[in-house]
């Protein structure tokens, strides 16, 4: 039965002056012998035409009978059986395979008739019609016969895997003309169209099936194939459109070359961000004086300036994170300029600076730990947890030179000293801390560090322990009981 098609077979593009795209040599794999053209008249064109027309109904005629013929014996196999679905007994009627699933690997038998009809043509004089293999087979079955299985084995170890080398050009080596491979796509193609509409015919089962060029050198025009128009009408249902426009826009896309540019752009951000990587790791080492192992951007105070006594300096980006989770080509190619020019470097902290800093940490942790516990009591000022604007780096480092303030804060006592640092913890540590990462204009970058673990009783009220005066005034005093004697 006939089935919807988008497109009667692909078609050929009208183009001329092509030029060959294939990069592989194709060889021949069989002798072709040049035919002489015969010229007919308008007459006996005419004639050929007529026949090519009554061939053509004759042959519809014929089909057209034996699908009667089929349907006449599945309505009387469904009256036999008593089963009402016509279909059914169709589909289990016509339920046969029709393409070979393995193919029969080459032989020796194979090998030698190739070889013998080479050597057998070879011999002919030029011009004389060439032998095929077919009329050869007798004469090469005879000698095959005579010869021992040692003597088959000499005369084919060459020529089998020569066999094995054409079957394997003429499946996969590209045509050296586009016109050769627009051929070959025809003739596959059709074949498939084939198979697809029996297999529907059989099973019920519907496909798609679209070929596109991918140079502009090829013939074919787009081509789409369906094997019912329920599979059309899923396309205007759902995309609203046609398979034929989705076939045009896909030999758009493979024409445009996007999934090459795509490709280089993801090869050229893997470099990119590899060659940062190693850059960066190289110049720590180098300032560290240490063999550090990797470079940590999670909690890089604690897991390289803790340890080795760096900071880094003019980081360009908003945020401190590796360049593997920079998704920004025009930040990536920042980064690696800067870090190139030595805008973005590393820097190791003086004995003084270091200890200040280490200092500070303590302090910050502590202070840190403060707040969490005083958390459901008091609020902290946004300002003072360093929601500003952070100081430049020599204002946080103190100066060598005597401060003329200095004998007056030294001078305060043990108990204001602990009031002041309770009633804003933040303040003298933001004030005195060297900055781990800095940007470009000297502010601090903020890293991203290890999330602490939420306390239990976080945002719950708490009691009041009262003082030592108020247990001991609530404190009930001890009752004397005193035992009457009995009257």
């Amino acid at each position: 039965m006939p089935s919807h098609t988008v497109s009667d077979g692909l078609q050929r593009l009208a183009a001329q002056h092509r030029s060959a795209t294939a990069h592989l040599q194709r060889a021949p794999w069989r002798y072709r012998s040049k035919r002489k053209g015969l010229k007919l008249t308008p007459t006996e064109k005419l004639a050929v035409v007529k026949k090519k027309l009554e061939r053509r109904e004759k042959r519809a005629s014929v089909i057209a009978d034996a699908q009667q013929t089929v349907s006449d014996v599945i309505a009387k196999a469904q009256a036999e059986l008593g089963v009402q679905d016509f279909q059914q007994v169709k589909t289990e009627i016509m339920q046969d395979r029709r393409k070979a699933t393995t193919k029969r690997a080459p032989n020796r038998w194979n090998a030698f008739v190739m070889s013998e009809a080479k050597r057998m043509n070879d011999a002919l004089p030029d011009g004389a019609p060439r032998l095929k293999s077919s009329e050869l087979a007798g004469q090469i079955r005879e000698r095959w016969l005579a010869m021992s299985p040692e003597e088959r084995v000499a005369a084919t170890t060459n020529t089998i895997q020569e066999l094995a080398d054409k079957r394997e050009m003429r499946r996969h080596a590209p045509h050296n003309t586009a016109i050769s491979a627009f051929h070959d796509a025809r003739a596959s193609i059709t074949a498939m169209q084939r198979d697809l509409e029996a297999l529907h015919e059989r099973t019920g089962v519907e496909a798609v099936l679209m070929v596109v060029r991918t140079s502009p050198d090829h013939y074919n025009r787009p081509f789409a194939f369906v094997t019912s128009q329920r599979a059309e009408s899923f396309f205007s249902y759902t995309l609203n459109t046609q398979a034929i426009d989705v076939a045009l826009h896909l030999e758009s896309f493979c024409l445009s070359g996007v999934t090459g540019l795509v490709e280089k752009g993801r090869e050229w951000f893997a470099q990119t961000r590899m060659r940062l990587q190693v850059i960066i790791l190289n110049k720590l080492r180098n300032v560290a004086q240490a063999n550090v192992p990797k470079m940590q951007y999670k909690n890089f105070h604690r897991q390289i300036t803790a340890r080795y006594g760096v900071v880094i300096e003019g980081w360009p980006l908003d945020k401190f994170v590796p360049p593997s989770l920079v998704k920004s080509r025009t930040e990536l190619e920042v980064l690696l300029r800067a870090w190139e020019t030595d805008a973005t470097r590393f820097r190791k902290l003086s004995k003084q600076e270091f200890q200040l800093w280490q200092e500070n940490h303590v302090r910050e942790a502590q202070s840190t730990e403060d707040s969490d516990d005083d958390e459901s009591e008091e609020t902290i000022d946004d300002t003072a947890l360093g929601g500003g604007a952070e100081p430049f780096m020599q204002d946080l480092v103190p100066s060598t030179r005597s401060d003329p303030t200095e004998s007056s804060v030294q001078d305060e006592s043990p108990s204001q000293a602990v009031t002041q640092l309770k009633s804003n913890p933040r303040n003298d540590t933001l004030t005195n801390i060297v900055n781990v990462v800095m940007s470009a204009s000297g502010t601090a970058v903020p890293i991203v560090k290890k999330p602490r673990k939420t306390r239990s009783d976080k945002g719950k009220p708490r009691k009041k322990r009262p003082s030592s005066t108020e247990t001991a005034t609530i404190t009930p005093s001890p009752v004397t009981v005193s035992a009457s004697p009995a009257s």
